[in-house]
């Protein structure tokens, strides 16, 4: 299964790629700095997801672990710093969570 992902081109939506995804996964937020660098964030199963779009495909990302039942539902960044926040937890009402990782490829 693969996300549809969709861009607006100013006058019309164009195709974005189709995110890398299993039957569980769903994604939450995105964060663009360029057409070449923007990431989504989600979850796949019980853990987080990051997904890289680099200008011509989706690629996971690597995400720090923070244990079972999490997930990630925002994302932002500036300066080449990216901030993801989420919650842990069942019924993820224990512990929220932030990250932050340089947004090297």
């Amino acid at each position: 299964r693969h996300l549809l992902c969709r861009h607006w081109e100013g006058g019309m939506w164009a195709a974005g790629g189709r995110a890398v995804m299993d039957a569980t996964d769903q994604l939450y937020a995105i964060s663009a700095s360029s057409p070449t660098n923007i990431w989504a964030v989600g979850k796949s199963s019980n853990t987080p997801l990051t997904e890289l779009w680099t200008g011509t495909r989706w690629k996971v990302a690597a995400t720090p672990a923070v244990g079972d039942n999490a997930f990630l539902y925002t994302i932002t960044g500036r300066g080449g710093t990216l901030w993801a926040s989420g919650r842990q937890g069942y019924p993820y009402t224990d512990e929220l969570f932030l990250q932050s990782a340089r947004s090297a490829r």
